[in-house]
């Protein structure tokens, strides 16, 4: 048997170049930030313009059935509003429901009448709804807006169909920041 005796010759320049690291330049950055709540004052101001229940008074129940009830205004204010150069403050609607309409707000549920928050073009806001935010073209008229209300009936043809003696509704407005 032979044995082939295989030489293997590294050039120098070789072992040069293999045995120098390269060394790659870098760069770094580093990010900072100051986290800061967005926040304003929200109140409301009943249709005499001062904080404090909306009363419709005494009210005819034909009135009500017809849709003949003088509705009330309530306004929304914000104020003192800080850091929401990059959020809108939009404001949600929430409370208590009737159970066959979910537009108007009485805190109970089993009665068919309550009172309803109105858009500009008539239609009830319902909960979760956003009812006021900043303006489409990114500026925000942050002082107020004021809404009217009314009270309806559901269902009801004559005084006896009405439920209720008294309404007793709430509603609850929040700051939300988009």
């Amino acid at each position: 048997m032979k044995f082939i005796k295989k030489t293997c010759q590294v050039s120098p320049l070789l072992l040069l170049i293999s045995a120098y690291s390269y060394s790659a330049d870098t760069a770094k950055i580093q990010f900072k930030a100051t986290f800061v709540a967005a926040s304003c004052n929200i109140s409301v101001f009943n249709d005499k313009k001062v904080k404090g229940d909306v009363d419709f008074g005494k009210v005819i129940t034909t009135n009500i059935i017809y849709e003949r009830v003088s509705p009330k205004e309530i306004t929304l204010q914000l104020s003192n509003c800080q850091n929401i150069d990059l959020v809108t403050p939009s404001i949600k609607l929430s409370g208590t429901t009737l159970s066959g309409d979910n537009t108007l707000f009485n805190n109970l549920v089993d009665q068919n009448i309550g009172v309803a928050l109105l858009k500009d073009n008539g239609e009830r806001f319902k909960p979760g709804d956003i009812v006021w935010t900043g303006k489409d073209d990114g500026t925000t008229d942050y002082s107020e807006k004021t809404f009217e209300s009314n009270i309806f009936c559901i269902n009801c043809q004559k005084s006896a169909d009405i439920k209720a003696t008294e309404l007793n509704a709430t509603m609850t407005f929040q700051v939300e920041y988009r």
